[in-house]
């Protein structure tokens, strides 16, 4: 719905999620959400978990998606939460646009 309406920071046209090997770990990564436009992306982390999400998640979000190609022009990454995020990710949010926090209230209207 937030697609259609324009509300996120592209109008993907895949969406989905994405599994497979790192060439240069050679070790199995998944993201939870990898949507783009042709050009752009969004990927996103999901943790259901009883505590706060913290930066090493962010950090290894970002570096999973490092796997795909350099040749896209913008890339933005999602975190979505249950139990909302660290002092840490909220302030890296706030420096970044490219980074956007979904807490388990905001998931619910999603």
């Amino acid at each position: 719905m937030r697609n259609a309406m324009g509300e996120l920071p592209i109008v993907f046209t895949s969406i989905g999620r994405w599994w497979g090997t790192n060439p240069v770990t050679h070790g199995q990564e998944e993201i939870d959400l990898v949507a783009n436009d042709g050009k752009d992306y969004i990927f996103g982390e999901c943790k259901w978990r009883n505590e706060k999400l913290d930066l090493s998640v962010l950090r290894k979000l970002k570096a999973k998606a490092d796997i795909f190609s350099k040749n896209r022009n913008s890339t933005y990454y999602m975190l979505f939460s249950k139990s909302g995020f660290t002092e840490a990710v909220i302030n890296e949010a706030k420096s970044d646009s490219s980074i956007m926090l979904v807490d388990l209230d905001e998931i619910m209207n999603f």
